[in-house]
């Protein structure tokens, strides 16, 4: 699991910071958290699912098939699908809770984007407050934390409905069966069934949403099938004809943005 320091003047104000350039952080990643308001963009890119941590549920990106496998992210660390997480493009930085249960900026020193010199961006100005550079990414930042908090209470609701249930995928790997677990899905038969007044109350808080954007998202686990088997057979192209390894893309996003990477606001 991301280990993330709280950012200090006394630990921060000598170091930088830089945006990263390619995905190769992120490249064994197989899930990523996401929150209501990517629903719509995540559902047509890449399957939805729940897990359950600590008693409570989490929706988050299903990215990979096998362990420490991001089919996302290609040989030349690219990001190759139509959206990306804005867990990915906040990154190294997000909100974090303190001993007195206040949220504070840390940021991760495991990814190679903190310098000890001065060649980044600055943590803070010269009267000790935070950079230029780094406002917006606390301002998005507290956008998104909002946007969980309401993706909480959506995703409480459909538990308390009783409409979650345990997703068994079963995908062709290596042509083979695996089974994946830990997942949950919407469940149509159970959808079908609420009444009138639990039917509004999910509309109203958005569960709704997003219970027909995870029923849309299913399909695509196929799409991960496609992608591994691409993977696989580029693999054996490798070892007879390299890929060039040349330059770095980022691909374009619609959602929450951040370090240059054109979105629009997810609100």
């Amino acid at each position: 699991m991301a280990h993330y320091t709280a950012i200090s003047r006394l630990e921060h104000s000598a170091k930088t910071w830089r945006r990263f350039d390619n995905f190769r952080f992120f490249a064994g990643e197989r899930t990523a958290p996401i929150v209501a308001a990517e629903f719509p963009k995540a559902c047509v890119a890449f399957p939805i699912a729940w897990v359950e941590n600590d008693g409570s549920y989490e929706p988050i990106a299903l990215l990979g098939l096998q362990e420490t496998e991001n089919l996302f992210v290609d040989p030349r660390h690219r990001w190759i699908g139509t959206y990306t997480p804005a867990h990915f493009r906040t990154q190294p930085f997000r909100l974090i809770q303190t001993d007195e249960d206040r949220l504070t900026l840390g940021v991760r020193e495991d990814l190679g984007l903190i310098l000890d010199s001065a060649a980044g961006n600055p943590f803070f100005n010269e009267q000790g407050e935070l950079s230029e550079a780094l406002q917006p990414v606390v301002d998005m930042l507290r956008k998104l934390e909002a946007n969980r908090a309401a993706t909480q209470r959506a995703t409480q609701a459909l538990k308390d409905a009783d409409l979650l249930e345990p997703w068994n995928i079963a995908p062709t790997v290596n042509g083979q069966q695996l089974k994946l677990g830990g997942l949950y899905r919407l469940s149509q038969q159970k959808l079908n069934s609420v009444d009138a007044e639990t039917l509004a109350d999910l509309r109203d808080k958005g569960a709704l949403a997003m219970a027909y954007c995870q029923q849309i998202s299913q399909q695509l686990i196929q799409r991960l099938e496609m992608l591994h088997e691409q993977r696989a057979k580029s693999k054996i192209k490798q070892s007879s004809h390299p890929l060039d390894q040349g330059g770095f893309g980022l691909g374009d996003d619609d959602g929450i943005s951040f370090g240059g990477m054109a979105s629009n606001d997810d609100e």
